[in-house]
């Protein structure tokens, strides 16, 4: 009997995947436990495995195709199954929908080729597009005959003037990662009550411990991995901002993981760093290096990106000067880093001097912590790093 494989849960609050690239084609022999799929989720690469040894009868979505959790992915069995008269009697009605699906899809695939059909002139379909005039109502109007500029820019002095006219655009398809923050995102605005401070920081000692790392190792430590082991160590004394909020209580986790968001050309990752606050400097800095590299990869795994209990978010090597973040929903507190700059102070005495600064930004859940209770923590982390 064959079996049918679909997708599992993949992990807390992943429920969803993208096919990246099928590991074995159809009719090839699969052993159990052997590696048939490359998902791609939001948070890493994954693998899907057979549960069982025999043939690859069939497999369902299309590379880039997103499936939710639960949907038939692929089917393993002997060569001789007959699992497409099986699989029929099983699905029944959702048979039936994909069918519909399938005509909606052709008719639509048939009204494009008819408005293509229209014969217009390069100069009138470029006008017609700026305008927002549609090409089978020219045809309409003008059967058979070619479509010039004038007709065009006539029909659309008859159009109504309250009629929307949609101007000229690109549509960008959101690929599996973007489509997962994005809905991760929206779930954090909706769900928590969100408030942001923000505090200036004299960055001098800090960057003064990147180049003494450099100089001693001749490893480089970035400031990112020294606001890090910062943070680590805040977070153990403030633990109400190392939590979560759930079922009318407060969550605090008992070890500290933080994760730093990291931009790639395929979207935004959050990697992990487990147990941060009992890491040196210098295996920070390696274990984030590390992690940057498989971001841009593509080869996270998810135990790289699961369990994440505080966020950082550095945007200043972009010049960006300050910013407001936005938490995981899974998190208390997220903190923003700006870029370092050259600013000048008056000191205690009355004279003026030039300092390196930074501006550090905490968005916080108002459900889990108060405004004090932020300000103490950023207070404290300022401290700590301008004396590190």
């Amino acid at each position: 009997m064959a079996t049918k494989i679909f997708l599992p849960r993949l992990g807390e609050s992943v429920e969803e995947a993208a096919i990246g690239r099928w590991c074995k084609q159809i009719g090839e022999p699969v052993e159990r436990g052997e590696i048939i799929a490359e998902l791609e989720t939001a948070k890493a690469m994954m693998e899907l495995e057979s549960p069982v040894k025999g043939v690859l009868l069939a497999v369902f979505p299309e590379i880039g195709t997103t499936i939710q959790m639960g949907e038939l992915v692929a089917i393993v069995g002997d060569t001789d199954e007959d699992w497409q008269t099986e699989l029929d009697k099983e699905m029944g009605e959702t048979a039936q929908q994909i069918v519909q699906v399938k005509d909606k899809a052709v008719k639509q695939r048939t009204h494009k080729k008819s408005v293509n059909q229209v014969r217009i002139s390069p100069n009138a379909k470029r006008i017609a597009r700026e305008l927002g005039v549609d090409l089978q109502a020219i045809g309409q109007k003008k059967s058979g005959e070619r479509i010039t500029a004038e007709d065009v820019q006539q029909l659309a002095e008859e159009l109504p003037i309250n009629e929307e006219r949609e101007l000229p655009y690109r549509k960008i398809q959101l690929n599996t990662v973007e489509k997962i923050t994005a809905q991760r995102m929206m779930e954090s605005v909706r769900s928590i009550p969100q408030f942001s401070i923000s505090m200036s920081v004299r960055a001098d000692q800090a960057l003064a411990v990147t180049k003494r790392k450099l100089d001693e190792s001749g490893k480089r430590i970035t400031l990112t991995t020294v606001l890090i082991k910062a943070a680590a160590e805040m977070l153990t004394k403030h633990p109400r901002l190392n939590a979560r909020f759930e079922q009318e209580a407060v969550f605090a986790y008992q070890t500290v993981n933080i994760a730093v968001a990291v931009s790639t050309a395929h979207g935004l990752y959050v990697p992990v760093i487990h147990q941060t606050n009992k890491l040196s400097i210098d295996e920070i800095g390696e274990r984030l290096d590390e992690l940057i590299g498989k971001c841009h990869q593509k080869t996270l795994q998810f135990a790289d990106t699961d369990g994440a209990t505080f966020t950082i978010s550095n945007l200043g090597m972009k010049g960006v000067q300050q910013f407001v973040p936005i938490i995981d929903p899974s998190q208390a507190a997220i903190l923003g880093v700006g870029a370092v700059q050259d600013r000048v102070v008056l000191l205690p005495d009355g004279t003026l001097s030039s300092q390196q600064e930074l501006t550090l930004t905490l968005t916080s859940d108002h459900r889990v912590i108060d405004g004090a209770g932020a300000a103490e923590f950023l207070h404290d982390l300022k401290g700590l790093i301008e004396d590190v």
